[in-house]
This record gives structure tokens, C-alpha cells and sequence, in this order.
């Protein structure tokens, strides 16, 4: 199936915010599933999909409300630490990454599914590949019969990798493993899961383990 319009189809989950991926993408599966109607079909479809995505726009990790207040809070406390300029210089490199990762172009997607009896899907394995980013990962969708797939509730586990602006900044934030991926990215020090569903996913633990992370390094 070519032409697969990702953002179009998420927007019909909420139109009122933008989705948080867009990009078109060209399925590719071996599939089976026996229904009473075409309407039922979708719901009990099992098999193995491939995704192959264009260039899109990735929004997964923009930095949700609720943790904009941890981050102050600890720019505050950074400051009002007597000889922890290293504190707030690595907050305020996590501040910025905010603004880099609201909005993130990228290359390319592959997603390798599998989706069983149950309608759960098997996340075998999710990349993003951009010149200053590469997000890898797998995980699960515990999507229902009958439920709309945009409120499937998402449980991935994910690693990120940098290069140049992105890379810079995770630097400034202390937040290098001084390791590289397959592909010469350099890898944040720590995995992270995302939660939430699948049109409104959860990335709060990336930036709780961040901002976190960062302050304590020093502090110890």
C-alpha cells in the first residue's frame, strides 16, 4: 500500500493539535484475519507490516507542560547553589534542547510490526534517521478490537542518538555516553521509555531523566 498519508490519519484523532508524526509511508505485510464485514476487517487483521516512511516532521519528543516546571525549578535551584555553575550550565543546555526537539524534520522511518489474535502490536523495531538525530527503539501498541487506533495505549522503549546542533546540545546538558551507534551517532547516556497513545504520545521520562540527570552529576 503506497502513499500512506501518517498525518492525515492522525488527525482524526484530535484535529486540534498537530500530529505527532507526519510523514507518508509505504506498507508492505503478509496478513490474514476472517470478519463479517469490511467494517470488522481492520480489527482482525494479524500478521507481519513494514512501514517505510519520507521525509516528515517528528514531534514525539516535544517537551509537554508538565515537566517545563521541573526544569525551572531546577534552573532555580542550580542558581541558588554558591560555586554549581556546572549545574546550571548542563539545566540550561537541557533547557534549550526543548526548542531543538519541538519540531523535528527527518530523512526517514521503518516500523516493523507484528500483530496478533489479541490486536496487540509488537513493535519489533522504530527508527528515525535525520543528519542531526537517530531515535531507535521497540516496544508494544496494546490496541483493542474496537477501539480507535490513535488511542492505543503506546509502550516503547527507546534510545537516542545525536549528531551536530542536537548532539551540541545534549553535550552542554552532560548527557553523552561517549559512545557511538552503528550509524557514528553519539548516544545519550540513558534509554528511556515512552508511554502516553499513539496520537498523544508521553516522552515526559526523556526529559525527567534529563533534567534529572544532570543536576545530580554534579551535585554528587
Amino acid at each position: 500500500m503506497p502513499g500512506f498519508d501518517v498525518g492525515a490519519y492522525l488527525r482524526k484523532t484530535d484535529p486540534s493539535t498537530p500530529p505527532v508524526v507526519e510523514t507518508t509511508v509505504t506498507v508492505t505485510s503478509k496478513f490474514n484475519g476472517t470478519a463479517a464485514n469490511l467494517a470488522e476487517f481492520a480489527d482482525r487483521l494479524t500478521g507481519q507490516f513494514e512501514f517505510k516512511g519520507t521525509k516528515g516532521i517528528l514531534r514525539a519528543l516535544n517537551k509537554k507542560a508538565e515537566t517545563t516546571s521541573t526544569v525551572t525549578g531546577l534552573l532555580g535551584l542550580a542558581a541558588g547553589l554558591a560555586g554549581q555553575q556546572k549545574i546550571a550550565q548542563g539545566l540550561a543546555g537541557a533547557s534549550e534542547l526543548a526548542s531543538v526537539l519541538k519540531d523535528i524534520p527527518f530523512d526517514g522511518i521503518t516500523v516493523q510490526v507484528e500483530r496478533g489474535t489479541d490486536a496487540a502490536i509488537v513493535v519489533k523495531s522504530v527508527e528515525f534517521l535525520s543528519p542531526n538525530m537517530h531515535l531507535t527503539g521497540s516496544g508494544r501498541i496494546d490496541h483493542k478490537p474496537g477501539v480507535q487506533f490513535g488511542l492505543a495505549p503506546l509502550n516503547l522503549e527507546l534510545q537516542f542518538a545525536a549528531k551536530g546542533e542536537i548532539a551540541n546540545g545534549l553535550k552542554n546538558a552532560r548527557q553523552l555516553s561517549g559512545k557511538t551507534d552503528a550509524k557514528g551517532y553519539a548516544l545519550m547516556t540513558t534509554p528511556f521509555t515512552m508511554g502516553g497513545t499513539v496520537s498523544k504520545p508521553d516522552s515526559s521520562a526523556f526529559w525527567r531523566n534529563l533534567t534529572l540527570n544532570t543536576g545530580a552529576g554534579f551535585l554528587h
